[in-house]
């Protein structure tokens, strides 16, 4: 006995529709992702900011309880040997985090996000120590 089969002409694969739409699905999960990648990273940078800055603000607590003043810059913290080093802010183009010293308190800050110095405004990282 003969047999003849015939091909059902929808079932041999997929339309040009199908895979457009599986592309732009795959693209928009994709994006997805990407976009979820970099808000975390600039939250785990942030928080690495204010870990930083809570090293030095300790340091510069414990300057200013032995010497009864705040110190002029954060080098000075270094050469008395209060931190072993200074980091760089983690937001910044490698410089270090900025540092004002007055009378009665002082002031600590990362450039933030943006990486652009805003005088301790915007979207700066800030610790008033007082």
């Amino acid at each position: 006995m003969i047999s003849i089969i015939i091909y059902n002409r929808k079932s041999a694969g997929f339309t040009l529709i199908e895979i457009i739409v599986v592309v732009v699905l795959l693209g928009v999960l994709t994006s997805l992702a990407g976009l979820h990648y970099f808000n975390l990273k600039e939250e785990t940078t942030a928080d690495l900011v204010t870990s930083d800055l809570q090293v030095i603000k300790t340091a510069i607590v414990m300057y200013q309880v032995h010497h009864r003043i705040y110190p002029p810059d954060l080098g000075t913290l270094v050469q008395a040997g209060y931190l072993a080093e200074l980091t760089n802010d983690k937001f910044g183009k490698e410089e270090p985090y900025l540092y004002l010293a007055q009378p009665t308190s002082s002031k600590l800050w990362s450039r933030g996000p943006n990486g652009q110095n805003n005088n301790a405004g915007a979207d700066d990282i800030v610790i008033i120590i007082k």
